[in-house]
């Protein structure tokens, strides 16, 4: 799925999840009205040199993850 792919569609659901064995990225589950659903996460690259004491930051899209758990929000 792209970003564009995005557009239009109804959210449904919506989880915050983690993979148990890595704390540097966030992930969230969204679920839509046509039963599709994609991963949004969250990360950091390789350091380029161009960002400022900070490892450049990037969000993409996945289809499909395995061994992640939700995070239940309090």
């Amino acid at each position: 799925m792209k970003f564009k792919d995005l557009v239009g569609k109804t959210i449904v659901s919506a989880q915050l999840m983690k993979n148990p064995k890595y704390d540097d990225e966030a992930w969230v589950r969204l679920g839509f009205s046509d039963g599709s659903h994609c991963f949004v996460v969250s990360s950091y690259g390789i350091y380029s040199g161009g960002s400022e004491d900070e490892y450049p930051a990037y969000i993409f899209l996945e289809e499909d993850v395995q061994g992640l758990v939700e995070i239940k929000e309090t």
